[in-house]
């Protein structure tokens, strides 16, 4: 690798010796220690149907000015048929001086343009600083457009500074993509402040059973396995001695065990749509939301299909072009038809029952425990009547009367 680094620095030539004896040129190469690269005979038909040996070697710029005295000596002639190597190169492009000043000229040109920041780009996580505010704090610090990138610190040191001008950041990374800076941004989360509440019961809000009771504040009325109705106290707001009262906002957890009628259907047969494997690819000509087939570029077959886009459009800065080429990958589907069994129904409607008991007391409900009432099979369809038991949250917010406070103190 070397010497072939080494050879076009100091230029190689392809020469071609004909003669009586080209091989003995050969020989006489090798005893005057010239170095040949290459070399390859091959014979050539003259007119009149003579044949001539001729000898192509390759070899260095100054090996080949050695090549006279022993042509003389073997008489031979030679010939340069081809010139290599950054000296050749050098005097091609001398000239044509013109050429290569427009050359390095252009180079320095790109060079200083690429130095430049051109744009500043933010991304923020979170919702409560703008872009705006980020910018102003970036052009405080210096980082703004059409300054030079070697006149600015590293990105570690501008992140760092950053945050003395964005204390609501809990993460800053400043990021080079060209001649464009990207600022990420991840804004800190703060709790938010617990409303204050007033004097409060918690109370029943169904007829349940209770099956665990958590208080956090207040005082405990009932007890696990107790039975309650609607809009019993669960927790009190009250709490002290009887002599000395104090009202509070009652906080807690109570579990209780309530009892529902569900109803629900299920059809035997069921239309779905499948993918059947095949896919195409075409192009297409986009202007603004509108679409245009080209003519003989990718497939259209009839029948059912899903496509997905992919749009190619060019950009500079914030600007973008309405015009663009989109790519559209396009699979066939088809639509087939499942038929179930009795059984595979009834287990489909054991699982609509626990999805309709989700949508009524939402998802934080323990095991559902269900008894069939009733099972009928009609209109191809399968319904179901079901007694429910769930685990759900019984606790709800009662305040405490105004009267009810004024009489207790």
């Amino acid at each position: 690798m070397f010497s072939e680094w080494l050879d076009r620095l100091r230029g190689t030539v392809v020469v071609e010796i004909r003669g009586f004896r080209p091989d003995a040129m050969l020989d006489a190469m090798r005893s005057a220690n010239i170095v040949v690269r290459q070399a390859k005979f091959r014979r050539i038909e003259r007119r009149g149907g003579a044949v001539e040996d001729v000898l192509e070697v390759r070899l260095s710029t100054r090996d080949a000015l050695r090549l006279r005295p022993l042509l003389k000596r073997t008489g031979c002639r030679m010939r340069v048929r081809a010139k290599y190597g950054w000296p050749f190169w050098l005097a091609r492009l001398s000239r044509n001086a013109s050429f290569a000043v427009g050359a390095c000229m252009f180079t320095a040109v790109f060079f200083l343009l690429s130095q430049i920041v051109w744009d500043v780009d933010v991304e923020i996580e979170g919702s409560r600083l703008t872009t705006e505010q980020v910018l102003k704090a970036a052009e405080t610090y210096g980082l703004r457009p059409y300054r030079w990138k070697f006149s600015l610190p590293p990105v570690e040191t501008m992140a760092a500074e950053l945050y003395r001008y964005i204390p609501d950041a809990s993460w800053i990374g400043v990021e080079w993509r060209g001649t464009r800076a990207t600022i990420r941004v991840v804004e800190m989360k703060r709790p938010e402040p617990r409303p204050v509440k007033g004097p409060r019961h918690l109370v029943a809000s169904r007829d349940a059973e209770v099956t665990a009771i958590f208080a956090e504040t207040g005082r405990p009325v009932v007890r696990p396995h107790a039975l309650v109705r609607k809009g019993d106290v669960l927790i009190s707001g009250w709490i002290g001695t009887d002599e000395r009262k104090i009202a509070v906002a009652a906080e807690g957890t109570v579990r209780g065990l309530v009892w529902d009628i569900v109803e629900v259907e299920v059809p035997l047969a069921r239309t779905v749509r499948t993918y059947t494997g095949g896919t195409s690819v075409r192009y297409a000509v986009a202007w603004g939301d509108r679409r245009f087939r080209l003519p003989g570029v990718g497939t259209a077959k009839s029948g059912e299909e899903k496509v997905e886009e992919r749009l190619f459009t060019l950009r500079w800065g914030d600007w973008v072009s309405p015009l663009g080429v989109v790519r559209q990958e396009v699979r066939r589907t088809r639509t087939a038809t499942i038929v179930w069994t009795q059984e595979q129904a009834m287990e489909a409607a054991r699982a609509e029952i626990r999805k309709a008991v989700e949508f009524r007391y939402g998802e934080e409900i323990g095991p559902v425990r269900e008894n069939i009432l009733q099972v009928r099979a009609d209109n191809d369809k399968v319904y179901l009547k079901a007694h429910v038991e769930v685990e759900i949250d019984i606790a709800q917010e009662q305040p405490i009367a105004p009267a009810e406070n004024g009489a207790s103190s």
